[in-house]
Parts: structure tokens; C-alpha cells; sequence
């Protein structure tokens, strides 16, 4: 059966715009400027105050990128290494979700997955809010990993009838 592959994580790349580089050059700009003041009026305590906060914040910021990246690398891993399973059968959606953050939950005969837009656990994430390919009634072969009981699609392929 021929197929199209929409996802496959081994010929994907991680992707760094995930990581706030412009949020933290506008920070540093105030930061410089809130210190050029404080160290003006020799208010060290803020000062230091000041740096402090600024790297818990960058801190903060790179924690999300950092464990994104840690997800990807195990879910190519992991590929790599074959301990996959694949599951061929049509997409029945169970639940949309759309808001803030969008989420779809769906299942291929009684494997159970959940994608969700914006989520970086490594694998597929593209819900059909975002012009993802799982519709309901899609045939798919999915290469699928388990990670803390979460199925991560490493591999979509769409099934041509």
C-alpha cells in the first residue's frame, strides 16, 4: 500500500526557535538600563537584586528548550536504536480541544495518543487545528515510542487507498 510520510523524527532537525533569544536581548537592554541608574545612584543592593532575577528568569526561559531537546533526542534515540511499534489503522478522533493551547485526542484501533500543538515531547505535535494530518477517518501507519506512558509519534505516514 503506497503511503506519504508527513512526520519522521530521524529526518527532523531540533528547533531552536523554541528558545527566547529575543525576549533576552530586550531583558538585558532594560536590565543594562534599570543598573546604568541604580549604579548611578549607588544603589548596589538593587543592583545585585536586579542580576539576580534576570538570570532566574533566563533560567526559567531555557528550561522548556533544554527539556525539549532532552524529548527529542530520546525519541530519535530510540528509533535508532528500533524500539518502536507500529500500529496501521484509520484515526478516530475522541476529543478536540482549542483554546490557549490545542489538544487532540484520538486513537488507532486501541492505541491511545495525544498530540498537542506547541508541545515539544519530541514527536508529531500538529493537531488539525493547525492543518495537522490526523483527521478522523484517515488511514495511518504510525511508528509510535512509549516514554513515562505517553505515545509519541516518531513516524505518520498517511495511507493511500
Amino acid at each position: 500500500m503506497d503511503s506519504k510520510i508527513v512526520f519522521d523524527v530521524t529526518r527532523e532537525s531540533f528547533d531552536l526557535s523554541i528558545i527566547p533569544f529575543g525576549d533576552m536581548i530586550i531583558s538585558l537592554l532594560g536590565l543594562s538600563f534599570l543598573l546604568y541608574f541604580t549604579f548611578r545612584k549607588r544603589e548596589i543592593r538593587f543592583s545585585v537584586l536586579l542580576i539576580f532575577l534576570y538570570f532566574v528568569w533566563i533560567g526559567g526561559s531555557l528550561i522548556t528548550p533544554f527539556v525539549s531537546y532532552i524529548n527529542f533526542i530520546d525519541v530519535k534515540n530510540e528509533v535508532l536504536k528500533k524500539k518502536y511499534n507500529v500500529i496501521v489503522g484509520t484515526v478516530k478522533n475522541k476529543k478536540l480541544q482549542s483554546g490557549r493551547t490545542n489538544l487532540q485526542y484520538f486513537y488507532v484501533k486501541d492505541i491511545y495518543f495525544k498530540i498537542c500543538d506547541g508541545s515539544y515531547n519530541g514527536g508529531y505535535h500538529k493537531t488539525v487545528f493547525e492543518g495537522g494530518a490526523l483527521q478522523d477517518g484517515v488511514s495511518v501507519r504510525i511508528f509510535y515510542v512509549t516514554i513515562l506512558d505517553e505515545n509519541i509519534i516518531a513516524r505518520l505516514e498517511i495511507l493511500k487507498n
